[in-house]
């Protein structure tokens, strides 16, 4: 598994890369992969939406190249101002 770019952008973490290998055997990884994310415990607190973006195969490498989306917490909102 192989990262080629890590982006943090407006609050949003992207990771792309690749894995080589068979298809199955190389998605069965990044699945693997997301779950670790998805539950590391410094990770999860911060971005709790882990998302496969794209997961194409790569006839060059003969596996797949992915993109991985971590998106924060939603915001809550603040005190409402009370009117008099």
């Amino acid at each position: 598994m192989d990262f080629t770019s890590i982006v943090y952008e407006n609050d949003q973490l992207t990771l792309r890369g690749s894995i080589r290998g068979a298809s199955d055997n190389a998605s069965s990884r990044l699945t693997a992969y997301l779950d670790v994310l998805r539950k590391d415990p410094v990770l999860k607190p911060r971005f709790p939406d882990v998302s496969l973006i794209s997961m194409p195969r790569d006839a060059r490498t003969q596996g797949i190249t992915y993109e991985i989306l971590l998106r924060p917490a939603p915001q809550k909102p603040g005190p409402k101002a009370i009117k008099k």
